[in-house]
């Protein structure tokens, strides 16, 4: 068979062509193979900064109807709450002060998607104002400043505390506002307050468990004075700077086991241990009347306490969830001590 000019030559283009495109598509397989392992290889790390520092923070702690406040939410909350403690010398207790910020988190979106129905507000002006109150020194001691020195001094102590706590100046104006709602909350439900009740005149030791109320006792029953281990022994720092003077105490403001003790011992005795939610009471009725009028602290009391039963209706009737659980705490308490940990001091340059 006589072969057509330019087959051979035509066939040989042809398998050159298959070799080259086999050739191509080798280097683009083995590309591909290559960018999914680099992706594969990206992705690890990636995932991993994600389900530790990302993730975590994105998980829900508590929900009050439509608002969901997340992990990250809370641990500014918290973090702000430890430096405010740690500035101002009080202790700040880890088994009890990260379960009360998830109260003060509800408590404060419960007022404020309640607001409308109580009609009551926190302009700005009554924000810049309580503000003013906490950052200027009170007027009997502002002596002839004027207005423009008394901004100054405000400007500087506020952005200092701004500063030290590293917050915005929008979140601490949010708190602020929560305040005001809730002073204006306890307003509105003062008809739910007695005008006259059931009181004693209370003096207390406050110490962390049963325990070390127990050795409080021992010591008192030796004869050591009761004053003077308030002073020293005493968590309740209000009335610890008065030898344990509590005051005028209502019922139903400090629990049941509280009043048990409280409005049944006879004046002048010493207590035994009373053990409550954060911690343990030592206590001495000194007065007690069947029924007083309410007034300055007993008056305080029992606005708090009407507020906190306003609380638990409204916890009732509306979507409050929390999803705190065992594992959520440790990390708060973990980090927590990482914000708290000192910054290393830069080493010194070498030795001459």
């Amino acid at each position: 068979m006589i072969e057509a000019p330019g087959t051979a030559e035509q066939e040989r283009h042809v398998r050159r062509y298959r070799r080259v495109e086999k050739e191509k598509r080798k280097t683009k397989a083995a590309w591909f193979l290559s960018f999914v392992l680099g992706i594969v290889l990206l992705a690890v790390p990636v995932y991993g900064y994600y389900d530790v520092f990302v993730a975590p923070s994105r998980q829900p702690v508590v929900r009050v109807n439509d608002r969901v406040f997340t992990m990250g939410d809370y641990m500014e909350r918290l973090r702000i709450n430890g430096r405010s403690h740690q500035l101002s010398g009080e202790g700040f207790d880890l088994a009890l002060e990260p379960f009360k910020l998830l109260d003060t988190i509800q408590q404060e979106e419960l007022i404020r998607q309640s607001a409308g129905r109580y009609n009551i507000s926190a302009s700005n002006e009554e924000v810049d104002g309580s503000m003013r109150e906490r950052f200027l020194p009170p007027p009997e001691e502002r002596g002839g400043s004027s207005p423009e020195e008394l901004e100054s001094t405000f400007q500087g102590r506020y952005r200092q505390f701004l500063n030290e706590l590293k917050l915005p100046d929008k979140d601490y104006r949010q708190t602020v506002s929560a305040g005001i709602l809730r002073e204006k909350l306890k307003d509105k439900l003062s008809d739910r307050v007695p005008a006259v009740t059931e009181q004693a005149h209370v003096f207390g030791i406050h110490v962390d468990d049963y325990n070390a109320a127990a050795e409080v006792k021992t010591q008192l029953d030796g004869g050591v004075n009761f004053g003077v281990l308030a002073r020293t022994k005493s968590k309740d720092s209000e009335s610890s700077k008065a030898d344990g003077d509590m005051g005028w105490l209502p019922k139903k403001v400090m629990g049941p086991q509280f009043d048990e003790t409280a409005f049944n011992i006879p004046i002048g005795q010493l207590s035994d241990p009373i053990s409550l939610p954060g911690g343990a009471w030592l206590i001495r009725v000194v007065e007690k009347a069947d029924a007083r009028k309410v007034e300055g602290k007993a008056l305080q009391l029992l606005r708090d306490k009407a507020v906190d039963d306003w609380f638990q209706e409204e916890s009732k009737a509306n979507v409050v969830e929390r999803y705190f659980d065992s594992t959520k705490y440790e990390t708060a308490v973990k980090k927590l001590k990482e914000y708290e940990r000192p910054t290393a001091a830069p080493q010194q340059g070498g030795q001459g």
